[in-house]
């Protein structure tokens, strides 16, 4: 399989993914804004993401975004947002906290996956891009909020 760059027509399908899973209401909680901030881009699109948030008496806090992007931005990821994150995120001080940014893996949803905010992930060929998976496993709710806002700081202007 080839992966290719995002482009001007994966630009409209990724914006109208995003665009349905809020008309149905299923963005988590704090992230719609960051969403859409980092999808003004034309560089970058939200494919898939999740705000994590602790409940009570849970010690396990997980949110992670995937992107795709397009090859203008494909070196700055790397070099610049990748370092940024692993400086702020995966520090000592943080023991439990660990901070993912890897290449996306090929990824495949059968039909009976998910519910109808579902239905543009499990459209072929949804996740035959470039992307990243950015994602933060563990640490507190400020530790998050401080993650998501970064990254749509970030990810809004990256390669502009």
């Amino acid at each position: 399989m080839i992966y290719t760059y995002l482009n001007k027509e994966d630009r409209i399908l990724y914006t109208e993914a995003l665009k349905h899973v809020q008309s149905l209401g299923n963005l988590d909680e704090g992230v719609k804004e960051h969403l859409f901030s980092i999808n003004k881009n034309e560089n970058i699109r939200t494919m898939y993401s999740k705000r994590g948030k602790l409940n009570k008496g849970s010690v396990y806090n997980h949110s992670y975004l995937h992107i795709c992007y397009s090859k203008e931005v494909e070196d700055l990821l790397e070099s610049k947002l990748k370092p940024l994150l692993i400086d702020r995120y995966h520090q000592k001080e943080y023991r439990s906290t660990k901070l993912n940014f890897l290449p996306g893996t090929p990824h495949r949803c059968g039909d009976e996956d998910g519910g109808p905010e579902w239905e543009y992930v499990r459209t072929p060929g949804y996740w035959d891009i470039k992307y990243f998976n950015i994602e933060l496993v563990m640490g507190t709710d400020d530790l998050h909020e401080s993650f998501w806002n970064e990254l749509s700081q970030e990810l809004s202007k990256i390669g502009l």
